[in-house]
């Protein structure tokens, strides 16, 4: 990037000059690809696709400034490498692309995230996640996007705002990345939204992330429906299954940490991806482990109904492969841990009825009788896919996946990949 430079004898006006002079340098610093190269003088053209407003004001001011001239002909073009949509209202510009100027999804104001999902109504509602909640999304044009905030009211984690916004920057970093971006089955992000003060609580804080997936639903809304055949579920526990071993892939591995059925999302064709993980730890993220991050990160187990007991603040892979092995049990017997059952337990200071535990409780009731050991619940049973075999097989591997004996006995999300992919159904 060429630079600005100055020349002369120290004094208050030359100063003033001088800082101004950075100032345009670190504007130019500013703006990414082909437009950090300009040089100054340099025409530009407007390309058909919109720039991002951020970028749009500081070329405005460059070319105030004599740096840069707008005109028809150009020595520069910017690249957007992939699908664009623009939303506008009450004169406001919204761009949403995925992958434009490098990768960088658009910065957005809440009266735009208001657009998007209808002021947050309750009809766009999805679901809770760990630290905030999910929504449905459209722009005007008809284009259906989910929009993920961090609320500071969560009654159940007692996460703040401030939290909220740290790991909004590393959802966003690891996103970003080209490994990842390329990953089916881990969200886009198109858009985001940082709109908060440091130290001060007001009303209407916005901690907001946009993602290019229209949605069905999440998978924990959709686990309890007849609608969701035996054969949709198997391929949902297979690619999830298949996501989780590319992130323990990684040195070192990708741990999810906070693996929920809420925290899943089925695009149209019933395809799972992974919208959160705001607990996820290694590969080249920042060790959240260490002593420089909270007390609250570190008290952290997971999501209530998928916490690991051999693997509480001692995280392996292990302890994804037993969050698996819930949503595992969760899919063939149509149970939930729902948000309700978490707060009704602790208001009545009551145990909380897991599934993994009801699971044990069955499955040694039936090994005990001699009979099949399957927990298939029996409207699945009746499904055209169906297969008492495979239901037999699925079962087995789940229960070794929460086994709490010994970890060695958990197989490895490649040996759950393996076996689920043996299934009759599957082959």
């Amino acid at each position: 990037m060429e630079r600005c430079s100055y020349t002369g004898p120290d004094s208050k006006k030359n100063s003033k000059k001088k800082r101004r002079l950075d100032d345009q340098n670190k504007r130019l610093m500013l703006l990414r690809g082909p437009v950090a190269n300009l040089s100054p003088g340099a025409e530009l053209l407007e390309y058909e696709c919109e720039l991002l407003e951020s970028h749009k004001q500081i070329l405005e001011e460059l070319r105030q400034l004599g740096r840069i001239s707008i005109a028809s002909t150009a020595l520069r073009t910017l690249k957007i490498d992939s699908k664009k949509c623009h939303v506008e209202k009450a004169g406001q510009e919204m761009v949403l692309c995925d992958g434009c100027l490098g990768g960088c999804p658009e910065k957005l104001t809440r009266e735009q995230l208001n657009l998007l999902t209808d002021n947050f109504s309750e009809k766009n509602f999805l679901d809770f996640t760990q630290f905030g909640k999910v929504y449905r999304g459209k722009t005007p044009q008809g284009i259906e996007v989910s929009v993920k905030i961090w609320t500071a009211d969560n009654s159940v984690y007692n996460t703040c705002i401030v939290e909220g916004a740290r790991r909004q920057k590393q959802e966003l970093l690891f996103l970003k990345q080209p490994e990842i971006r390329n990953q089916p089955h881990l969200v886009k992000s198109i858009g985001y939204c940082h709109d908060w003060l440091i130290g001060y609580r007001r009303d209407g804080d916005m901690v907001a992330v946009v993602y290019d997936l229209k949605p069905l639903d999440t998978l924990h809304n959709c686990i309890k429906r007849d609608t969701f055949t035996w054969h949709q579920r198997m391929n949902v526990a297979l690619k999830f299954a298949s996501l989780l071993e590319f992130l323990h892939s990684h040195k070192p591995p990708y741990l999810v940490r906070n693996i929920d059925a809420a925290h899943i999302m089925l695009d149209q064709d019933s395809n799972p991806v992974l919208f959160d993980f705001g607990m996820l730890h290694g590969g080249t993220l920042p060790d959240k482990l260490s002593a420089t991050h909270g007390y609250t990160e570190k008290c952290l187990l997971g999501c209530h109904g998928y916490i690991d007991s051999l693997c509480a603040r001692d995280w392996t892979e292990k302890a994804d492969v037993f969050g698996f092995g819930v949503i595992l049990l969760m899919l063939i017997s149509k149970r939930v841990c729902d948000r309700e059952d978490v707060l009704n337990c602790r208001l009545h200071d009551i145990p909380m009825p897991l599934v993994y535990n009801w699971a044990r409780a069955e499955y040694k009731k039936l090994k005990s009788h001699r009979v099949g050991c399957m927990l298939v619940d029996e409207s699945l049973k009746g499904d055209p896919s169906f297969c008492a075999r495979d239901g037999k097989k699925v079962t087995k591997l789940a229960m070794r996946c929460v086994d709490c004996s010994n970890l060695e006995k958990r197989p490895t999300m490649a040996e759950v990949v393996v076996s689920l992919q043996s299934l009759q159904l599957l082959i």
